[in-house]
C-alpha cells in the first residue's frame, strides 16, 4: 500500500512541476518588455503608444503583444517596423490546445481610437499574402 501511495505521488509532483514550468510565463514576458494580456490585464501598455510614434516618425522599431490562453499557453503578435511597412507575425504554436499557425503579412499602418471606455488598436493596408490576418488583428485595452 505505501509503495502505490508513494508511485501516485511521484505522479503528482511530476505533472504538477511539468504544468507550472511554461517557458515563457508573463512575468519573464514583462521583464523582456512584451505588451502581455493576461484575459484583459494588461501590462506594459504604454509601449504601443511607443510604436505608434515610431511609425509616423518613420523610425525603426519592434514590439511584441504575448497573449495568455486560459490554460496559460502564450500566443505571439509580433511587429516590425523598417521605416516603410510594418512585418506583422502571428504564431500560436505554443497553444497546446489549438492548431498550430504561424502566418505573417505586411502593413502600412499600425492605428489606435479611443472611445468611452476602450482603447483600440488595430493594423490598416494589409497586403501580400496573409493579408487576411493582419486585416483581421484587433486588440483592446479597458480604461477602466
Amino acid at each position: 500500500m505505501n509503495k502505490v501511495i508513494k508511485v501516485f505521488l511521484i505522479i503528482i509532483c511530476t505533472v504538477s512541476l511539468v504544468s507550472c514550468s511554461r517557458s515563457y510565463n508573463p512575468a519573464k514576458a514583462t521583464k523582456r518588455g512584451d505588451i502581455v494580456d493576461i484575459h484583459g490585464k494588461v501590462t506594459n501598455e504604454a509601449r504601443l503608444d511607443i510604436f505608434i510614434n515610431s511609425v509616423k516618425d518613420k523610425k525603426m522599431d519592434k514590439i511584441r503583444i504575448t497573449r495568455y490562453t486560459i490554460e496559460g499557453d502564450p500566443l505571439y503578435f509580433d511587429f516590425t517596423y523598417d521605416g516603410q511597412t510594418i512585418k506583422y507575425k502571428y504564431d500560436n504554436s505554443n497553444d497546446k490546445f489549438g492548431s498550430s499557425d504561424v502566418r505573417s503579412t505586411v502593413c502600412k499602418d499600425f492605428t489606435k481610437t479611443e472611445e468611452a471606455k476602450m482603447i483600440n488598436y488595430k493594423l490598416e493596408g494589409c497586403s501580400g499574402k496573409n493579408a487576411d490576418i493582419g486585416a483581421g488583428f484587433g486588440f483592446s485595452i479597458n480604461k477602466e
